[in-house]
């Protein structure tokens, strides 16, 4: 199930006109989480809970050094 593939990942980046990747005769599953939001009105919702992309300049360094040399924080 391509769901169970992305939806714990974020979006994968391999969507075209909103089909998925694997399964292009499904809708992307955030696609299908943004509609459903939108029938309901809660768009800020979904736009608000977003983690941002990992900072892969910082990959095998100490978080610990990171967080008080303030190397951490997204802009």
């Amino acid at each position: 199930m391509p769901a169970q593939a992305c939806s714990g990942n974020g979006p994968c980046g391999g969507s075209t006109e909103g089909r998925c990747a694997v399964y292009p005769d499904q809708l992307c599953i955030w696609v299908r989480a943004y509609q459903r939001l939108a029938r309901v009105n809660r768009l800020a919702t979904f736009l608000q809970a977003r983690v941002p992309p990992r900072r892969w300049e910082l990959n095998k360094t100490s978080s610990w050094v990171n967080f008080h040399l303030d190397k951490n924080k997204q802009s």
